[in-house]
């Protein structure tokens, strides 16, 4: 039984570290607040964006692609929970960071198009938008 286990354990270690790996690009939004940035994906292809944002601040983001089963999701600082989920929630959020860090973009083909191999062509835009201008008190 011993003999197994060590027979086993390298190959648990090759295929669990491998498994999760995808590209990440950190994207800025220093200066104007916003970014677009263009990519591909072929089948199972995940590509993640991050972005840091302070609490408090409201933001965009828009995803155009030329495969209809194409999608991102959202996830927060610290957080293994999606935060918005593009294939029930469409291709456009909105909302305000409730807390500091690096917010992690997620974009992926469905399930059904990725089974086929299929490509997806696509612009990721993301915002900071501005709160209304209010009188000082």
């Amino acid at each position: 039984m011993r003999r197994f286990w060590l027979w086993m354990l390298p190959l648990t270690l090759m295929f669990g570290l491998g498994a999760a790996e995808h590209p990440v690009q950190t994207l800025s939004l220093e200066g104007d607040g916003w970014v677009t940035t263009e990519g591909r994906l072929d089948g199972y292809d995940v590509m993640e964006y991050r972005v840091s944002l302070e609490q408090g601040q409201q933001w965009a983001v828009s995803l155009r692609s030329d495969n209809r089963f194409q999608y991102f999701n959202i996830t927060g600082p610290n957080q293994d929970t999606a935060l918005f989920i593009g294939s029930t929630s469409g291709t456009e959020y909105a909302g305000t960071a409730q807390m500091a860090g690096e917010y992690r973009i997620l974009t992926y083909l469905m399930r059904n198009a990725a089974r086929r191999d299929e490509v997806g062509r696509y612009t990721l835009e993301i915002l900071l938008q501005q709160g209304p201008n209010l009188p000082d008190p």
